[in-house]
């Protein structure tokens, strides 16, 4: 829960004389939300809600989650122009890209050194952190390389986009930072033609990250509007059997589960249940484990845990 987010809301709310919607006005307030680190300028603000949210650990003796998404790779949206960013591959992005990680990670180190007791070693800290932050990484980036590859700028971007990532995926798991994967949603990779070519790139990157601890599963639907379960399709989704978020988890997780059984041998480790990242903002996670543990429990695969 972001105290910026928590402000913005209590002020509106004051405004709002009818008392019975003022009070669900301040129940939003309560909602957890992830904070889009999209620009350099915004990553000095996770300083402030990791401070926030070891100050409630403290006072609450509650473990606390700090939730944020990565969002700000070189020649971004490069199908649209909804939301360019401000690195250009052509002008040093991929290294500009690789700095803003590095103060993510600055940031996060920082809390880690101060608020940590010293007798905690580090394995331990990372493992079991008073304070967790999860992370969305880079929502629609890896969705384009799956089908818009015909689009020049995308063309271009592949390479930039796929070394920006895996660093992003290293550098954060280094320091126990739980990560998702944005996965597009089931109207855009949930269409059957795009659901392996999808499983291959999630899986390639799985591998060519040495198969990070704390990549735990995919995200989706978290730039768009797509929904969890519905009766029927909607127009734009008409031919689709995999029309909403729910029937597209299932069948991509089940593709994933086989494209890293083929590939790398092993899966993403069962979460902690005690650091379920919520699904407030998000719709809906890639995070059926269990099952994923029993297939590769029963299967015979070494390095299953």
């Amino acid at each position: 829960m972001t105290p910026y987010y928590a402000d913005e809301v209590n002020a509106a709310a004051a405004n709002i004389t009818d008392a019975t919607v003022k009070a669900k006005a301040l129940k939003v307030a309560q909602i957890p939300t992830f904070t889009w680190l999209d620009a350099v300028a915004k990553v000095p603000d996770l300083g402030d809600y990791l401070t926030d949210a070891e100050a409630k650990q403290k006072s609450t003796g509650q473990k606390q989650l700090v939730q944020i998404v990565v969002y700000d790779l070189p020649d971004r949206d490069c199908a649209a122009l909804a939301s360019n960013g401000e690195f250009s591959i052509a002008d040093d992005g991929v290294n500009k890209y690789k700095d803003y990680i590095d103060q993510i990670v600055a940031q996060i180190q920082s809390t880690f050194l101060s608020c940590s007791s010293p007798r905690r070693s580090l394995e331990l800290l990372l493992e079991f952190p008073d304070v967790r932050v999860v992370a969305v990484i880079e929502p629609d980036s890896l969705a384009n390389l799956v089908t818009n590859l015909s689009v020049q700028k995308c063309a271009n971007a592949q390479s930039a986009y796929m070394e920006c990532v895996l660093y992003a995926i290293q550098k954060l798991n280094a320091l126990g930072v739980y990560m998702y994967l944005d996965a597009g949603h089931a109207g855009w990779l949930g269409w059957p033609a795009n659901l392996t070519p999808a499983a291959q790139l999630f899986s390639q990157l799985y591998a060519s990250a040495s198969q990070p601890k704390f990549l735990r599963g995919l995200a989706t639907n978290v730039a768009n509007y797509n929904a969890l379960n519905a009766a029927s399709p909607d127009p734009i989704t008409q031919g689709n059997p995999n029309y909403d978020e729910m029937h597209y988890i299932n069948v991509n997780f089940l593709l994933l589960i086989f494209m890293l059984l083929s590939t790398s041998y092993c899966f993403v480790r069962p979460l902690l249940p005690h650091f379920l990242a919520p699904a407030s903002l998000l719709t809906s996670l890639l995070i059926k484990v269990d099952l994923a543990y029993r297939i590769l429990g029963n299967s015979g695969v070494t390095g299953a845990t």
